[in-house]
């Protein structure tokens, strides 16, 4: 939960442009642990989650291997 968050302010990865979560300013990292590498992901709040108190979710653009 992150209260106060704006994510236009942000600058998080929306569906639309994925691409951007592997910049290296991404304000966001999803890593393989396994790897090392960076994922690609995009950011969304949670819809059902009230306005005070702000659910994000770091959603993995493909699945990691098992």
């Amino acid at each position: 939960r992150f209260p106060g968050l704006d994510v236009d302010a942000t600058g998080l990865t929306p569906i639309t442009d994925i691409a951007r979560s592997l910049d290296p300013d991404s304000p966001t990292i999803v890593i393989d642990a396994d790897t090392g590498e960076r994922w690609p992901h995009w950011a969304e709040l949670d819809a059902n989650a009230g306005d005070e108190v702000p659910i994000l979710y770091l959603r993995p653009a493909r699945n990691f291997p098992d």
